[in-house]
């Protein structure tokens, strides 16, 4: 019988906290998740895991009452910047679910995973509340945003993390490991996707916007249809997003979008159709800026793989999040 501490990996998606969490020192034994497509990536790259394919609403949680951890990410298109922002209204709204599961399992600590339109004002009065549910259940509470890239991440993902102990055990959110201020420096886009395998790129082309938006700089810029923005290669990624298509960042080797932003800030008309001579990431390069190891495979289609690389907690600040627990709490 192993000696690790054990976690529940709730909504696991493929894998992203589970491999993080395993590499600073827990073992799952459990992990739940309704996509069958992500599910079969988890299944492929934990087989010794007990993965229940199932909506987390009609699982019986009672045989893993005592657990060391239940983690997770509920879905966070509820409160995501980028959509209806419907919170509790939303029927996708899983964090009464997580909060259910965590009264019945009655872990030592949880840590829940969302984004950062969480703690927006319009959300303010439904994250007090669960935040409230939470410490009813007799847990210590800390809530805080953290940066992905600050933690060894090539990637500025900010995502917030709910983290409770119980048993009179107190935690505290790890300090940054890179970027200013620390001993190492942030790890750059450029220097994640370097060794990617090869891959075919996202299918959608890049167009160039009717109506251009000038900013500071190409990378800042909507000089081209979509949400998806020219790589900055020597710096960490912008937030590698679930969306495929024209929401998929460029990589532009040759700098003609660069061109065509200095061209645009002279007073140049805005170009029509295809940009050419540039492309868009691969599957494999999203993973490497999620901080997936290049053993990690992803199955399904290519639709499908840049959803689950998206939805994924980035395994490297799972990592550092499970270390800190680890120290704090167990002391393995």
């Amino acid at each position: 019988m192993s000696s690790k501490p054990k976690v529940v990996d709730l909504f696991a998606g493929a894998g992203g906290l589970s491999l993080g969490l395993n590499r600073a020192g827990f073992e799952t034994v459990c992990a739940v998740e309704f996509n069958e497509r992500a599910a079969k990536t988890y299944a492929f790259n934990f087989p010794d895991a007990e993965l229940k394919v199932e909506d987390v609403r009609d699982i019986d949680f009672t045989p893993y009452k005592g657990v060391d951890l239940v983690a997770g990410g509920p879905p966070c298109q509820p409160f995501s910047s980028g959509g209806k922002g419907l919170a509790q209204k939303d029927p996708r709204d899983m964090m009464p679910h997580f909060i259910n599961s965590v009264s019945i399992m009655k872990p030592r600590a949880f840590m829940m995973e969302n984004v950062k339109g969480l703690l927006s004002s319009r959300n303010r009065e439904y994250l007090e509340y669960i935040l409230k549910s939470l410490r009813e259940l007799g847990y210590e509470v800390n809530i805080k945003m953290l940066t992905a890239s600050d933690y060894g991440v090539p990637q500025r993902r900010e995502r917030v993390f709910i983290v409770g102990t119980s048993d009179g055990d107190t935690f505290t959110f790890p300090e940054p490991t890179h970027g200013p201020g620390t001993d190492k420096p942030f790890v750059t886009s450029g220097e994640a996707i370097k060794n990617a395998p090869p891959d075919e790129p996202a299918s959608s082309r890049v167009s160039y916007a009717k109506n251009p938006r000038i900013h500071r700089s190409v990378h800042t810029s909507f000089i081209v249809n979509g949400g998806g923005k020219v790589m900055e290669l020597d710096r960490p990624s912008l937030t590698v997003v679930a969306a495929g298509g024209n929401k998929i960042h460029i990589i532009d080797d040759d700098n003609i979008l660069t061109d065509y932003f200095n061209y645009l800030v002279e007073g140049g008309k805005p170009k029509k159709g295809f940009v050419e001579g540039v492309r868009r990431l691969t599957a494999a390069e999203c993973a490497l800026l999620q901080s997936f190891p290049l053993s990690f495979k992803f199955l399904g289609s290519k639709a499908s793989k840049n959803a689950q690389i998206g939805n994924a907690v980035p395994p490297v600040l799972a990592e550092a999040l499970g270390k800190a627990l680890i120290d704090q709490i167990f002391k393995v």
